[in-house]
């Protein structure tokens, strides 16, 4: 028992002397400290910072420090000098550490002190290559008294030539007053022209900000006809008529496909071109592939593009010289068993009008039934199947063409007939 006893006390003695000497000989330098900032984040009152690595930090010195030996936490209160890619930050901070047992001392916090002492400095203009990222899904206009040009620059890499001619900064207030010199090209024109920007320094987000941008001087250079991503780019919001060939079975409506999106479009590609560039005209024919819900379809469009100075390339006119091709994603229409089966028992007007007479087809009636021509609507999601079929009762045959119409349920993924009607009255064998 007194052996046991000596053990716990030994222990005991052992744990003290680590907290009590451990603790203190092994709290981190100042060197440390700097490198275990690196990759954490510091908050102020202007929002979160992240040391990316020691060489931001110009200047680091401790003024307090202090160590918890009971909770195994040490503070430490220092003034730092944070040099970020634009700006100069100089701030009291207070870092919390704690001791992780086999992994040492870990920083849990870095917090401003008081938002009162800190103090930010304006380090770094806007160089070309900033100003070229901050244009990228900028759109410019220019507007006088007979002239309106816009111009919109989708990707930075549009941006072939820009110049610093003259700025005026206020350092204090971080705000930059930039005059350049632009030339930029797309996939057919080509714009040169004289810009001012008005920049600021947003400190919450740590970035440059445009806040106005207006063209002094434009001119703008018709450089070729459409391509096939000005085309693709066009196309969105547009509807290609008679896709699928009228049969007379739905609204006029149903034969529009209507492009929601460029996800949609999936193949474009010029076969024919036609380009008048002091005309300022472009008639294109071009093949596409388009997809939506239940259906890809490929066909050939024509399409008729006339140029303006201050919009570009306009698509005037979409036609469609004959229906596509398609393919349904989920398809049923070449199982004859399965469309057999679901038409037994379904009822159809075979002669007349309002007041006509109908059959209600019954199992082994079907003599006959050949799909001649399969219709989409719906981007795929209904399908109407011209049909002919030969039915025998008891007491005749008659033969004749219909409609058989399928809808997808979008619940179920699977195909559900919703009706039979005839194409033209039927005849008796």
């Amino acid at each position: 028992m007194i052996r046991k006893k000596n053990i716990i006390v030994s222990f005991l003695l052992a744990m003290v002397a680590f907290i009590l000497v451990g603790c203190k000989t092994s709290i981190p330098s100042v060197q440390e400290t700097k490198q275990d900032m690196v990759g954490k984040s510091y908050y102020n009152k202007y929002g979160e910072y992240k040391i990316s690595s020691i060489k931001e930090i110009q200047t680091f010195n401790i003024t307090e420090k202090e160590v918890n030996k009971q909770e195994r936490s040490y503070i430490i209160l220092g003034d730092i000098v944070l040099n970020k890619e634009f700006i100069n930050i100089k701030d009291k901070i207070r870092i919390s550490y704690k001791y992780i047992p086999e992994q040492g001392w870990k920083i849990q916090n870095i917090q401003s002190v008081d938002d009162n002492l800190i103090k930010l400095k304006l380090e770094k203009l806007l160089q070309e290559k900033d100003i070229k990222k901050l244009l990228e899904g900028s759109y410019l206009e220019y507007n006088n008294a007979d002239r309106y040009i816009t111009w919109g620059i989708k990707k930075e890499d549009e941006i072939k030539k820009l110049i610093i001619k003259d700025r005026k900064t206020n350092k204090e207030e971080m705000k930059d007053d930039i005059s350049i010199e632009l030339i930029s090209k797309n996939d057919t024109e080509e714009l040169n022209a004289d810009i001012n920007l008005k920049c600021s320094f947003n400190v919450y987000e740590n970035k440059w900000n445009i806040d106005s941008i207006k063209m002094t001087k434009a001119e703008k250079k018709l450089l070729s006809g459409v391509g096939n991503n000005t085309i693709k780019n066009m196309l969105v919001y547009k509807s290609i008529p008679n896709y699928i060939q009228n049969i007379e079975y739905g609204d006029s409506w149903d034969y529009y496909w209507d492009i929601d999106n460029e996800k949609e479009i999936k193949k474009i590609n010029i076969i024919e071109q036609n380009t008048d560039l002091n005309g300022y005209t472009d008639n294109v024919k071009a093949e596409i592939e388009l997809e939506k819900e239940n259906i890809r379809v490929k066909g050939i469009i024509n399409l008729a593009f006339k140029y303006d100075e201050s919009h570009g390339w306009k698509l005037e006119k979409i036609d469609t010289p004959k229906p596509f091709s398609f393919t349904l994603l989920k398809d049923m229409t070449n199982d004859i068993d399965t469309i057999k089966k679901d038409v037994v028992g379904n009822k159809f007007m075979y002669q007349g009008g309002f007041w006509g007479n109908y059959w209600i087809i019954e199992e082994g009636e079907i003599q006959n039934i050949q799909i001649n021509k399969k219709t989409p609507f719906y981007y795929g999601n209904t399908i109407v199947l011209l049909t002919h079929l030969e039915l025998k009762g008891s007491s005749e045959t008659i033969l004749g063409d219909v409609y058989i119409e399928y809808s997808l349920n979008s619940k179920t993924n699977t195909w559900e007939l919703k009706g039979i009607t005839k194409v033209n009255n039927f005849e008796k064998k």
